[in-house]
């Protein structure tokens, strides 16, 4: 099965460690959607102690999203759906590789009903999906646009921990 993944699993280390699918993820490159999203810290992530990345349908331009493709086999996609949790749901997405060959695959978003604002997003949750797309070559104003849209989101935060990462998040463009 092909998975987009768009977060913290751009990090093929974090992805494939012991505690997730234990090598079991084909890294297969980079890759975008073929549609314009816009990326959200909006959904609380018990494991990570902050808002997960999410991909939401634009209210105007959105932009088209990077991630790193896998390949993944169907114990894999079973324990990404236990680790993903109950907030988010498995939907298939339109994705173009390096090769430039459009192809289908199923990516994670957050329920509706679970998507909340006013959440905070932390510095190391955001450092796996900018390590993790720089590793594949993203483009630098694609992992700028997720640094500002992290720092946008903690300036907004109702928890003062959100504004305390701020810092943290403007040092990962370095």
């Amino acid at each position: 099965m092909l998975m987009f993944q768009y977060g913290s699993n751009c990090n093929e280390r974090r992805l494939n460690c012991a505690s997730r699918l234990g090598g079991m993820a084909h890294d297969l490159g980079l890759a975008e959607t073929t549609e314009t999203y816009d990326l959200a810290f909006d959904v609380w992530s018990k494991t990570n102690g902050c808002a997960a990345g999410d991909l939401v349908h634009p209210e105007s331009s959105g932009r088209r999203v990077w991630g790193v493709l896998y390949e993944i086999p169907d114990p894999g996609f079973e324990t990404l759906c236990r680790i993903e949790g109950p907030r988010y749901e498995p939907q298939p997405i339109s994705v173009r590789d390096q090769q430039d060959v459009s192809q289908e695959a199923r990516t994670f978003l957050a329920k509706p009903a679970d998507r909340a604002i006013g959440l905070w997003t932390s510095a190391m949750y955001v450092e796996h999906i900018v390590s993790g797309l720089r590793t594949h070559g993203a483009p630098d104003p694609y992992i700028d646009y997720i640094i500002d849209r992290a720092v946008s989101t903690n300036q907004v935060a109702k928890e003062e921990d959100g504004r305390r990462q701020i810092r943290d998040l403007i040092a990962l463009r370095t």
